[in-house]
């Protein structure tokens, strides 16, 4: 969801360091940095909201489906 505040700009205005994350690759090598500070820091984590939005509702769909087998399983086992 868009937000009205860059989260990077609100950071530098506080003084927090921050990454920001355009590739999984980049992922490892922020995050190490990230510890190696021993502070609070931002990673800020860039993401296809097209996709994002497709995988949870491939996600929702496969959890529903597998609460539904449960229940079945649970009622012939009762």
């Amino acid at each position: 969801m868009p937000q009205l505040v860059d989260p990077l700009v609100l950071a530098s205005a506080y003084g927090i360091p921050f990454r920001q994350v355009a590739s999984l690759e980049d992922l490892p090598s922020a995050l190490e940095w990230s510890l190696a500070l021993s502070r609070t820091v931002l990673l800020r984590v860039c993401t296809n909201s097209d996709k994002d939005a497709e995988l949870r509702k491939s996600l929702r769909h496969d959890l529903i489906n597998h609460l539904k087998i449960f229940g079945q399983n649970e009622e012939n086992n009762s």
